[in-house]
Parts: structure tokens; sequence; C-alpha cells
């Protein structure tokens, strides 16, 4: 079972330098890939993310991360990372880092990647809009999603990932964080991907009037129950149960 290993840019600063969250987010994705590399010389890392910004920055965010990987001696062949440079939603991450991995796959085999684990920030990484994504676009894998602590170090930032401020909070310099997140891995450890992994297939119900996703809550893979009468099937708003249902019935 080979892994692809995915890490999600963020906008560099205007000279093309990565910004210190982006810094400590490649620094983790390589240390993870590191130890729980799951075929010697198979597994590949897609650091994904275009030139994104104003000013525009004079490279893409990928070049920037496999730079930081290259010097971090994650891997010895650096053609084992492979950069995806155009991506400026999540959605072309998800979808153009399928695409480098199918060329990949058709050299080494169909079924050659099996599991997918994509690397954002702790507080990044469980937004739905971004687990809803790669879900669906990687709908024939094992899908597994990591953190890098990055909140939890730098408690003294309000609000920090909030929506509000989702992009100033990427933008903020943070000098010391790289070394206290080294200090924090070196006294906690580096979690396992897909410890306690439960399937993420999509599992989407359509109607007439909206889509529910099933899959994306706490307890994933699990259908939600209607707020009404507790039963799994449907929502509120077209609960047999409800009293505005007899009403319409009755007449």
């Amino acid at each position: 079972m080979a892994t692809a290993w995915i890490v999600l840019g963020i906008q560099l600063r205007a000279d093309g330098t990565a910004r210190d969250m982006l810094r400590c987010r490649t620094w983790y994705a390589g240390e993870l890939f590191r130890k729980y590399e799951t075929r010697h010389n198979q597994d590949i890392i897609i650091v994904t993310g275009g030139a994104c910004g104003r000013p525009k920055p004079p490279r893409s965010e990928a070049e920037a991360m496999k730079e930081l990987l290259v010097e971090q001696g994650v891997v010895v062949d650096s053609a084992r990372i492979l950069l995806e440079p155009n991506a400026t939603s999540c959605k072309t991450n998800a979808t153009r880092s399928l695409e480098l991995m199918h060329e990949r796959r058709s050299v080494m085999g169909e079924e050659f990647f099996t599991r997918v684990v994509v690397i954002g920030t702790d507080y990044q990484i469980k937004r739905k809009g971004i687990t809803k994504i790669f879900v669906t676009v990687f709908k024939d894998f094992e899908v597994h999603f990591v953190g890098s602590p990055f909140k939890s170090l730098c408690q003294d930032v309000k609000n920090l990932g909030t929506s509000d401020n989702f992009r100033i909070s990427e933008k903020i310099e943070f000098p010391e964080s790289l070394d206290k997140l080294k200090k924090y891995v070196a006294d906690h450890g580096l979690p396992v991907p897909w410890e306690n992994y439960k399937s993420t297939k999509a599992d989407i119900n359509i109607n007439s009037k909206k889509a529910i996703y099933t899959s994306l809550s706490s307890s994933r893979g699990k259908a939600k129950a209607c707020f009404t009468c507790g039963k799994v099937g449907h929502l509120a708003w077209n609960c047999p149960n409800s009293k505005k249902s007899k009403r319409k019935k009755g007449n």
C-alpha cells in the first residue's frame, strides 16, 4: 500500500519566501513522511499551491515547499516530491493533485496508490469544506487528514484561524513558531495518520430540495438524524411526523 502525502500551501511573502506558518506545516509534513513512509522509495509527497496573492510572488507555494523539504533532507531522490504549482483553491489543490497521482500511477501501476494523507494546519484541516472536497475528489482512496500543531503553540494570538480572519492569520509572522513546533514534537511525538481510521467514502443522499452530505460529521460515516423525530433518512424540513406534514396530508 503506497501513500501519497499532500501538503497544502499558504500564500508566500511578496519576495517569494515561505511564511512562518508554511515553514511549520512543511517541516511537520516532512517529519511525518520520514517516520511513516509506508513503502520505501515508493511513497510520494505532493506539494500544492500556486503563486497567489497581491503583489504576486515570483514563484509558487509548491516551489517554496519543495525547497524546504529538500533542505530538510526528507527524501534522497527529490523527484519523489511532485510539484503542483497552479492551484488557487482547495478544490484545485485536490483535483490537480489527483491528476499528478494518475500520471504517477500510469508508470507504477493502476492500483499502486491506495491511500492519501492531506496535511494542513490544526485549525484549518478539520474544516468541513476542506474534508468534503478531498473525500469527494479522492473517492476511490483511503483519505486521512493531519493538522500541524500551530494554534496551540500561538495561544497569545486571539481568534487565530477563525472564519473572520482566516487569511489574515496566515500572513501573521510567528518568528519562534518552528522552534516551538520542534520542541512540541520532541515532547509529544508524531501522530499515526491512519490510526483509528473510519471509512471516509462520500455518502450523499439526494432529494428534490437538497443534497445531504453525511460522512463529514465528528462521527464520520453516520447519517444525521432528524431534529424533530430523531430518525435517520430525512431532515426536519421534510419530516413525516411533523405537525406541518400532518396538516398537509389532512388537506
